[in-house]
């Protein structure tokens, strides 16, 4: 059996970005169990098999964390609606 070409797509994380990138990677882990992600406090690096446009990649990471940060920052707010929504 022949092996898979893979890849690795590098993409910087912004301080902004600082709080949700983690959950920002297990999210994308999850939807693309082809992809092995690692991260620390600067980078998410994707190794995934070759053929994947790496914008594609970069896309999906910036969607990912966009997506945690607008679900923290908005947690309270709803939060509070659902209080509401309770009474």
């Amino acid at each position: 059996m022949g092996q898979i070409s893979q890849q690795t797509v590098l993409v910087p994380i912004g301080p902004t970005f600082a709080t949700v990138f983690e959950a920002a990677a297990l999210r994308v882990a999850y939807l693309h169990a082809d992809w092995v992600l690692t991260w620390d406090a600067t980078a998410i690096k994707i190794t995934g098999p070759a053929g994947v446009d790496p914008a594609d990649i970069r896309r999906e990471i910036a969607y990912a964390l966009y997506r945690e940060r607008i679900l923290a920052e908005t947690m309270d707010m709803r939060r509070g609606l659902l209080a509401l929504v309770q009474r």
